[in-house]
């Protein structure tokens, strides 16, 4: 998946509320979003914490990896991969700003 060429010192757009709600609660330690496909089964992406799972929506998923908030942690394969929140994401985290 390719990612928007952001310059380095760049944090992507400004996320809406929701986005920045979103990224927050990906924040928290032990938090991952496995995203995941199955024999005719289009890409699904879950939030795991260790306990639960909770469906997360996949273009949501893909615009964050996209602007560089979450990145792709752990073993890949050909049909599953893992994200966390990165260095970008948490600097928007601690920005707090969302379009309105």
């Amino acid at each position: 998946m390719p990612k928007i060429d952001l310059p380095p010192d760049s944090l992507g757009p400004k996320p809406t509320k929701k986005q920045l709600e979103s990224l927050t609660l990906l924040s928290k330690e032990g938090v991952l979003v496995h995203e995941w496909s199955g024999v005719r089964i289009d890409w699904h992406a879950n939030i795991r914490d260790g306990e639960t799972f909770e469906k997360f929506n996949i273009k949501t998923l893909h615009k964050f990896v996209d602007w560089g908030w979450l990145e792709q942690v752990g073993e890949t394969t050909w049909k599953s991969r893992d994200y966390a929140v990165s260095d970008r994401g948490r600097k928007v985290i601690a920005k707090g700003e969302f379009r309105k």
